[in-house]
């Protein structure tokens, strides 16, 4: 899809993903508890977290000229720290789920995956409603 169109609608459309199978798994543990729900690792999250997203938004948001040298040297820079804190991201994922699991089952780990997957919709609709609409000179 990103590599057909990339905007903020598909952006939204691809972390909603990850919010309705939350709201699936949290009613699907609230209907059947007793049901041995194996499949919960494989909700696809994280749709919308790739170069091309990244990207388009680090062009909006600190206008960036890409087609010049020190503008792709720039976006370099930038998408190595992003993956710096991806990395972070996932070790504290990790960790939390595991806690969530530990200590409240598939209960816990859908009300987890459910918070971040709505916390994230609500950081990039934000984000993407203050962008501004031109990337930087080109």
């Amino acid at each position: 899809i990103q590599a057909w169109r990339i905007n903020n609608a598909i952006n939204y459309l691809l972390t909603s993903v990850s919010v309705v199978a939350y709201s699936v798994v949290v009613g699907a543990v609230f209907i059947a508890p007793n049901v041995g729900w194996w499949f919960f690792p494989l909700i696809p999250t994280g749709l919308s977290e790739t170069l091309a997203v990244q990207q388009f938004y680090l062009l909006r948001l600190l206008t960036i000229d890409a087609d010049s040298k020190e503008g792709d040297m720039r976006m370099r820079e930038l998408v190595k720290a992003s993956h710096t804190g991806t990395g972070v991201g996932s070790a504290i994922a990790f960790v939390s789920s595991t806690a969530c699991y530990t200590y409240w089952q598939q209960q816990g780990v859908g009300l987890l995956g459910l918070g971040v997957a709505l916390a994230k919709l609500m950081l990039v609709v934000a984000i993407g409603s203050s962008l501004p609409s031109q990337t930087g000179a080109r």
